[in-house]
């Protein structure tokens, strides 16, 4: 392990302290910096000598911490877009390296331990060196430079680490090319919630009674719960289901990847994101925009401020111009705009990960697993952590040919069960290459091509250039054998074995299409039986039939990409007055008021009617948008409660972590499942527990969020008429140092659209003139 205590290239002389002015008579305007003990963020401008750049660059920041980086050749634009990545976000970019690999206990102690063995089972390091050895040469060289640039800063500031940090006395080692790599790695893992959401069902099964299993895991409104599916898990040997030892690991393993959420800040974000093409458009130019959401907090949330997944960038040099959203540690856009092109990308909701349980044995001295009516020996590595405060330990690992096994045998038993990871991976990759390829198109047409590449990563691609628009689902997928993936098989039936992986010309895709735009919103892309599955683990419908009702309305302006979603809920507001008028419901509806006290009823019937009577269609007012959010925030609460409480906590977190990110229980059985056996064995009737919340929901005058309605995080918008096409705004602080100015952003930048110029004669109106200016080291 390679400390700080020198840099990874030719010695760093020893910095002045002081700057003389003689010697940079040259450089009008800057100033004398002293980068002593005291610096514990980067200054904004003066000059600051740098080990490691060829010639010169220059860094700039408008209010909201937004960086533009200035270079005169494309290897100090590299270099200093790392040196920028680390200064603003080398807390995550850290954290999240020591996550990839499996080693969080190294700097927070034990109580990261059972993540770090998840982590290094799972062995992300191994695709990542798949990933980086089919990238180019060249590209290998660019992703050398950016470590380089991170390295700098690394080194800089080697006694001046941001303060969570700093606390724990930590050293980090220099930053790879590789590393940039694991951290894409782990950000393709993330996109995929499948293996939480199986755990979540297999725990579910083994500790509730089995006919509520398919009611709390649905997959969208108009779809009938997955009993069948269900029914396959359940059917499993008692002897298999309920074994102790896996009870107690998949308990375990629940809590484990509630601790690996809660730490992950590059799972899968939910997005909306759409575009439109000139001819349905206002200024009949075309428009992308991207917002990406911070889910609605739960018990876990960090309550310490958080930057947002992305960072902003705006890159300047004769080689490349293009602005957008990246991610701190990887040197790629993301989402962004080179001048010709647009493009966002954002998460499909996959489902590229099943679990299996394995039958396992220990046979002379080797673990092994059953598989094709007979036992396999399990391969198995050695892997040693260390743990901060305590001696290191040595541990063996396993895997089958499904993949990897997250939970083993337990100590001094010959024989139970396991649960194994299988993942849709790609030995050729050129994922890499395909998005570096994408930053530099010029066209839709080109960047459709380049995007088929663009297998590691499963996503929505919106693209559009000046004239044209086009949608993209990119990923691998896998073909199932008699199984949607929805919940845990028995990985000794090879009757639910993969098949290969899907065709990628029946990925999901369209171009300049006849209505005139196109979205993407975590929603369900495909109906089911199409040729195909992508997942069965949609988002809320919710933010998709509100967007398409939008963009359906001709023209579109670009204010779109800044309306009050919280008083736009036409998709909601109706599914509820249509599950209040339809079938049985106005009779028992009319039958619950009745139950009421005498002195209740009018109150009650009237909350009824002016329900009924709001104008879907409209903006809701500030009483009905928070009338309808304390309603939801109560259903949400209370419609489980009963059943639930007695769960072990780790689960109930769990299933309020999977209620965030996919379409959630409380609100299907609000909108329709009247036959669920929830209400069945609830005290009251469906009727009467809405006539409850709806009426002390409006006689109520608390604020509320509930997990229906995430925040925006950052807003990309392109707008092909205006002079500076792309306008960005954040909602949280650029930076994770808390010493920097743009730790908080101030409420007067919040939400405020700033330009982004990809063309030189726009930045000085952008940016102003003070500039951060690094030179080569003397």
């Amino acid at each position: 392990m390679r400390l700080l205590s020198g840099l990874p290239f030719p010695s760093l002389p020893v910095m002045c302290a002081v700057l003389l002015l003689s010697a940079l008579g040259s450089l009008s305007g800057c100033q004398l910096l002293e980068f002593g003990a005291a610096k514990k963020a980067l200054p904004e401008s003066g000059v600051l000598r740098v080990q490691g750049i060829a010639q010169s660059s220059h860094i700039a920041k408008n209010a909201a911490g937004m960086p533009l980086l200035e270079a005169a050749n494309f290897h100090d634009l590299l270099f200093t877009l790392g040196y920028s990545h680390a200064s603003d976000r080398l807390s995550q970019m850290l954290q999240l390296r020591l996550l990839a690999q499996g080693r969080l206990a190294e700097l927070h102690g034990p109580e990261m331990l059972n993540v770090d063995r998840l982590m290094r089972s799972i062995h992300l390091p191994a695709e990542a060196q798949d990933l980086y050895k089919n990238a180019p040469k060249n590209l290998q060289s660019y992703f050398e430079i950016y470590a380089r640039g991170i390295n700098a800063y690394l080194y800089q500031m080697r006694d001046n680490l941001p303060p969570e940090l700093a606390q724990e006395n930590y050293k980090p080692d220099y930053w790879k090319a590789e590393d940039s790599v694991l951290l894409f790695s782990l950000f393709n893992f993330s996109q995929s919630g499948n293996l939480s959401e199986e755990v979540l069902a297999l725990a579910l099964a083994q500790h509730l009674d089995s006919k509520y299993l398919p009611w709390l895991l649905p997959v969208y409104p108009d779809e009938p719960v997955a009993q069948n599916d269900a029914e396959k898990l359940l059917t499993l040997p008692q002897s298999v289901l309920h074994n102790p030892a896996l009870r107690a690991n998949t308990l375990q393993l629940t809590e484990t990847l509630n601790q690996l959420a809660a730490v992950n800040s590059l799972q899968a974000p939910l997005a909306s994101s759409w575009t439109v093409s000139p001819k349905h458009s206002a200024n009949r130019s075309s428009l992308l925009a991207l917002n990406t959401l911070h889910a609605a907090p739960t018990t876990l949330s960090n309550t310490k401020p958080q930057p947002s997944l992305y960072s902003w960038v705006n890159l300047h040099s004769p080689q490349l111009q293009a602005a957008g959203l990246t991610i701190p540690g990887v040197p790629l856009v993301m989402s962004g705009f080179n001048g010709k092109l647009a493009y966002s990308i954002s998460a499909v909701m996959a489902d590229t990960q099943d679990v299996f349980i394995e039958k396992l044995r220990q046979h002379n001295g080797r673990l092994e697993y059953f598989s094709d009516n007979t036992w396999q020996p399990a391969q198995q590595r050695m892997e040693t952590f260390f743990i901060r405060g305590q001696r290191p330990i040595r541990e063996t690992l396993y895997r089958t040919a499904h993949g990897p096994l997250l939970t083993a045998l337990p100590t001094h038993s010959n024989s139970g069960y396991g649960l194994a990871l299988q993942q849709a991976r790609s030995s050729d990759d050129r994922s890499l290459n395909a998005l570096w390829q994408l930053l530099r198109s010029k066209s839709v047409e080109s960047a459709t091509e380049i995007v088929q590449d663009l297998r590691a990563l499963p996503a929505n691609v919106l693209l559009a250039d000046a004239q044209h628009i086009a949608w993209q689902v990119t990923g691998t997928y896998p073909n199932r054998r008699n199984s949607r993936g929805l919940f845990p098989s028995a990985g000794w039936d090879a009757n639910v074995a993969w098949e290969g992986y899907a065709d990628p010309m029946l990925y999901p895709y369209d171009q300049d299409p006849q209505q005139g735009w196109l979205s993407a919103a975590n929603q369900r892309l495909t109906q089911p039986g199409y040729g195909m599955q992508l997942s069965s683990s949609w988002a809320s419908p919710e933010r998709a039939e509100n967007l398409a009702q939008q963009l359906a309305k001709k023209p579109v302006t670009a204010s779109l990409a800044l309306q009050n979603t919280a008083q736009l809920r036409p998709w909601l507001v109706t599914q509820l007055q249509q599950m209040l008028s339809a079938g049985g419901m106005p009779e028992a509806l009319k039958t619950a008021v009745q139950k009421r006290p005498s002195e209740q009823r009018a109150t009650t019937g009237q909350a009824l009617k002016n329900f009924a009577a709001i104008n879907a269609q409209q903006p809701l007012s500030k009483e009905h948008a928070a009338w309808l959010e304390r309603f939801l925030a109560q259903a949400q609460a209370q419609l489980f409660k009963q059943d639930l409480q007695a769960l072990p906590i780790s689960l109930q977190h769990a299933f309020a972590l999977h209620n965030q990110h996919s379409y959630p229980a409380w609100l299907d059985h609000v909108l329709g499942r009247e036959d669920s056996p929830f209400w069945q064995s609830s005290a009251a009737s469906k009727a009467d527990f809405l006539i409850d919340n709806l009426l002390s929901s409006r006689l109520a005058n608390t604020a509320v969020i509930t997990e229906s309605q995430a925040s925006s995080s950052q807003i990309m918008l392109i707008d092909f008429s205006r002079q500076i096409p792309l306008s960005a705004a954040s909602f949280t602080g650029q930076s994770d140092n808390p010493y920097s100015p743009h730790y908080q952003l101030p409420a007067s930048s919040a939400g405020k659209l700033y330009p982004l110029p990809v063309n030189y004669k726009d930045i000085n109106a952008a940016y102003g003139k003070q500039r951060l200016t690094l030179l080569p080291a003397r």
